[in-house]
């Protein structure tokens, strides 16, 4: 009996042993003495070029080195592995000034990390405060703390710059953030990296668990989960994601994203779930899922946070350009400026999405002269843009009771407004478009299921293989409404709507009797429509004649020759329609030919069509009331 309880014994305390001083923090549970005092610094033992850190005087000795760590014997630079999880005290630290090498973590974990110098204004602050050339930062964890800077700021590396060339690298792999970081008057925060110019980056299965805040600034900063600004370096993230929130003061930012605030990316099997509030002073505020302003070639990445901005929101990129594939919104949005998945296409270069959806709501309750809301894309500015196998089912609102003074509103189920010049191209194929869509401002409106508005004389536009199912309603008392299934207001020479059909009842409640108002099952006026058909009802407000409302089953204005303004001309070839509540007057020509519900179920009537033919567009299920597009072939 008593050798039972001498073993025992003796196993309870070989548990207390291996648990002691043990965390959740991905750390191995080995703890390097007691936490620090706040000023004991020690110099680490160095081997095969190696400080070993094993307790926090170690880290705090490092700190106080005035230039990068190099080793008094040789010349060249040392690096620094952990043996043990530190416990830093929550006594100020003011990080390692200059570094570069290697920094092995070997899955321990910093604990009770407080980094700031308050004696400085303008400094930089995080783990490393500079980085100075190529280095390595692998498997480590910053357990909990905060990073208070009053410049760049971060959780592992503050500051890494360089001229120009790109000719140093940052890799930070197999690690964890979960500083707080914070500022009132910081240039640019990052989970875990402040600022990167002219360098080269890259990030994988990595994570930023913490929130970033600006509390308040006057200058305009960069705000990301991982990278707060990236300007003209190339950045590469993989296998990573953000959860913390960030959020921008009453003051501004300038570009806040949930894994890079402004930058030049290729991000891929990444996401954020991080909520982000992005404001500014002078209404100049980039919001995005993954990037807040920039460009990227981004593939499998999604968000699921809800952004919220004062100027532009989307649900990847806020304001930006590049190619996305294979990725996802299901965010709740809101700004005046909104896209499920790009808020702004802005000049630099082209925009190509393809096999992507947005989900999140969007919708709009800020004072702006212009408002504009889709569901891929919120505006886009002279880009050459394609959107494919692509669609929103997410509802768009607009709340604002604006009056008539403001100037425009464009609002659609893919892309609320899309304008530019010479050989530019919108290219939309294979979307669609399932989401509500809410008017309320009583401004110059421009509302559609796929495209609300475009804008250029030159351009070229194609909606083909789209259709919309979602419920249309303007309730406007503004003298100009062009409201439609399909295409909302065309000002181009060549727009063609082809293969395309809108099943959502739309409502126009304009009741102005100045007013200029087109209502169209397709478009509301000014485009080559073919192959199309609308079944579903279209309704004014009271008598349309007194009201000075056109309003079409296919086409709202129906115009087959020169436009005066557009120079270009219009067809309208073998299109169909159906509303339980006719339209219009009998004497006013739609753009297509009227079939019963009886007859919109066989294939025959659809002169000119192929269907359920091989390689056709069209087929009709034998339970369906309407021909309807076949899905995309991968």
């Amino acid at each position: 009996m008593k050798k039972i309880l001498l073993i025992v014994t003796l196993l309870t305390i070989l548990i207390a042993c291996q648990t002691d001083g043990s965390d959740d923090n991905s750390g191995t549970g080995v703890t390097g003495g007691s936490a620090w005092n706040g000023t004991t610094m020690t110099e680490p033992t160095i081997v095969n070029n190696y400080y070993l850190i094993s307790e926090p005087a170690h880290l705090a000795w490092l700190a106080g080195k005035d230039d990068t760590l190099r080793s008094e014997q040789q010349p060249i630079d040392i690096n620094i592995r952990f043996t043990a999880d530190i416990d830093m005290g929550n006594k100020p630290f003011k990080g390692i000034k200059k570094f570069q090498g290697i920094v092995d973590g070997d899955n321990k974990s910093i604990k009770n990390l407080v980094i700031e110098d308050p004696l400085e204004k303008f400094s930089n602050i995080a783990l490393i405060r500079e980085v100075t050339g190529n280095t390595t930062i692998k498997y480590l964890t910053l357990a909990n703390g905060t990073s208070i800077g009053t410049d760049s700021a971060a959780g592992f590396v503050a500051d890494f710059t360089t001229v120009s060339g790109n000719d140093f690298s940052l890799i930070i792999d197999n690690s964890t953030n979960n500083l707080k970081v914070s500022s009132s008057i910081s240039a640019s925060i990052g989970g875990f990296i402040g600022k990167a110019l002219n360098v080269k980056i890259i990030i994988t299965n990595s994570k930023n668990i913490a929130d970033i805040i600006i509390t308040n600034s006057d200058r305009f900063p960069y705000i990301g989960g991982f990278i707060g600004e990236g300007s003209n370096s190339d950045i590469t993230i993989t296998d990573s994601f953000n959860t913390g929130n960030l959020t921008s003061g009453p003051d501004g930012s300038i570009a806040i994203g949930g894994i890079i605030g402004d930058g030049q990316a290729t991000i891929t099997n990444t996401h954020n779930t991080g909520d982000i509030t992005g404001s500014s002073k002078d209404g100049n505020a980039d919001a995005g899922g993954i990037i807040g302003s920039g460009s990227g070639i981004i593939t499998n990445v999604y968000n699921t946070g809800t952004i919220k901005s004062s100027d532009v929101t989307g649900g990847i990129i806020g304001d930006g350009y590049g190619t996305i594939k294979n990725s996802y919104n299901k965010g709740d949005l809101s700004s005046y400026n909104a896209g499920g998945i790009i808020g702004n296409s802005g000049s630099g270069g082209a925009v190509n999405i393809t096999d992507s959806y947005n989900e999140g709501n969007i919708s709009n309750t800020i004072i702006g002269i212009e408002i504009t809301l889709g569901g891929i894309i919120g505006r886009n500015i002279n880009q050459n843009v394609i959107i494919d196998n692509s669609y929103n089912s997410g509802d768009i609102t607009n709340t604002n009771e604006l009056s008539d003074k403001y100037l425009t509103i464009f609002i659609g189920g893919i892309i609320g407004r899309s304008f530019g010049g010479l050989n530019i191209t919108t290219d939309i194929s294979y979307s669609h478009n399932t989401g509500n869509i809410n008017n309320r401002s009583h401004g110059n409106n421009n509302i559609a299921g796929i495209l609300g508005d475009n804008h250029g004389g030159n351009m070229s536009v194609t909606v083909k293989k789209s259709y919309n199912t979602g419920i249309i309603t303007n309730n406007s008392s503004s003298k100009y409404n062009n409201v439609a299934g399909i295409y909302g207001t065309n000002n181009s020479k060549m727009a063609t709507i082809t293969d395309t059909y809108n099943t959502g009842n739309i409502t126009s409640n304009a009741t102005s009797d100045i007013s200029s108002n087109y209502v169209g099952g397709i478009a509301s006026k000014h485009t080559t429509i073919e192959k199309s058909f609308s079944y579903g009802n279209i309704k004014t407000a009271g008598n349309v004649d007194e009201f000075k409302v056109i309003a079409g089953a296919i086409v709202g204005e129906l115009i087959k020759t020169v436009h005066p303004t557009i120079n270009g001309t219009t067809t309208y070839t073998n299109n169909f329609w159906y509303a339980p509540t006719t339209p219009t007057a009998s004497t006013i020509q739609t753009g297509g030919a009227y079939l019963t519900a009886i007859e919109f179920k066989e294939v025959s009537k659809f002169t000119g069509w192929d269907i359920d033919k091989t390689g056709s567009a069209w087929e009709m299920l034998p339970s369906a009331k309407y021909p309807t597009l076949k899905a995309k072939v991968k």
